[in-house]
């Protein structure tokens, strides 16, 4: 099985502070292998795991990280972040427009969910002999294209809320 560089790079990583791990500012971390190979890290060990438990003993005093330098924008001053612009294009309250386009997509669903549960003999084409056991239904393709108009509004009305809980 192959692995990514990134993987890779967590594995060694992982490794070396384990390597460097002392008692009292140590913590476990446990690499657990499945019977399929997948590689999961874990604080705990999920009960009835079936696979390979390894316990890795991590010093958090080792870990010197530093966050990435900020970056500057004009005249020296530090450039907004897209988290933050992100934050700055959501409208003050949008707890209203969200509760709307909830409404919207709740509605949607109930209008598909009661034409495809609640068909009526038009909707339908019949084949066959007149006798129960012989007579075929078919859907006519009005019925089919209403039920696909329904289904899209359902997505776009999800979509919409997507956009909105995003702050579009």
């Amino acid at each position: 099985m192959m692995t990514s560089k990134r993987s890779r790079s967590k594995l060694v990583l992982l490794l070396v502070l384990a390597l460097g791990a002392t008692g009292a500012l140590a913590e476990t971390l446990y690499k657990l292998v499945d019977r399929n190979g997948k590689v999961t890290y874990s604080g705990l060990v999920p009960k009835d795991f079936d696979g390979q438990v390894i316990r890795l003993q991590i010093d958090t005093s080792t870990n010197t990280a530093l966050p990435p330098p900020a970056a500057k924008g004009e005249g020296g001053i530090l450039a907004e972040t897209e988290a933050e612009k992100i934050i700055r294009r959501r409208s003050p309250n949008n707890d209203d427009q969200v509760q709307a386009a909830r409404l919207k997509v709740e509605a949607a669903q109930v209008a598909f969910e009661s034409a495809r549960d609640n068909s009526i003999a038009e909707d339908w084409i019949y084949v066959g002999p007149a006798s129960p056991l012989g007579m075929r239904r078919f859907p006519k393709p009005e019925y089919e294209a209403r039920l696909a108009g329904l289904q899209e509004g359902v997505k776009l009305a999800q979509e919409d809320l997507e956009k909105v809980q995003r702050g579009f």
